[in-house]
């Protein structure tokens, strides 16, 4: 099968992450995850950025319900220093929040406090 275009990467990794989306919704978060990592792979091998904000914030989110706090926290930052590259600032109020309860739940009171 021949490479995607920029488009049909973006698409492809949009409709990737929705379906992660729906099984995030029915509690199933290994499929959500396997679908996220789909989707950031496809923006990677694409070189596409479109919406890979949206798909490290999911990681994140999975990884911190499953109590992976650094890893959560890593990709958390990840997400920030991205929304920051792109200029996407309206990612980043519920961003700060999430950074916020990681390093409050890491026992980093005051990186939490200067996060919330």
């Amino acid at each position: 099968m021949p490479p995607l275009s920029a488009s049909q990467a973006w698409t492809a990794a949009q409709v990737v992450n929705t379906l992660g989306n729906i099984h995030y919704a029915q509690g199933a978060l290994e499929e959500a995850e396997a679908q996220y990592r789909q989707a950031l792979a496809i923006q990677q091998q694409a070189d596409i950025w479109g919406n890979r904000v949206q798909v490290l914030n999911n990681l994140a989110t999975i990884a911190a319900l499953r109590g992976q706090l650094e890893r959560a926290l890593g990709l958390f930052l990840q997400v920030l220093a991205t929304s920051r590259q792109f200029n996407q600032q309206y990612f980043q109020i519920p961003l700060f929040l999430n950074l916020g309860l990681c390093y409050c739940a890491l026992g980093q009171y005051v990186l939490s406090e200067a996060h919330l």
